[in-house]
């Protein structure tokens, strides 16, 4: 299985959760995440292991819903 990997942001929420066997149930994994150049103004963002559903998120760190058309690249280092 690749270690990278894209995910299309959520426009609805503040949140895209990582849903992807090489990261859900491992909050020890090393996320390099960037996002792709679309045109799609991007905003700033940072990464959150949710233990109640253990799964990554990745955060708008203004608490605004994710830019619509914006996705992300992942690379996911296991430790």
């Amino acid at each position: 299985m690749t270690p990278a990997f894209r995910v299309a942001a959520n426009s609805v929420t503040t949140y895209t959760i990582l849903d992807h066997p090489l990261t859900n149930d491992d909050q020890d994994a090393l996320l390099m995440v960037t996002t792709v150049a679309t045109g799609a103004n991007s905003k700033a963002f940072e990464l959150f292991y949710a233990v109640a559903s253990a799964k990554w998120r990745i955060y708008t760190l203004d608490g605004s819903a994710q830019t619509a058309g914006v996705s992300y690249n992942v690379l996911v280092i296991k430790q």
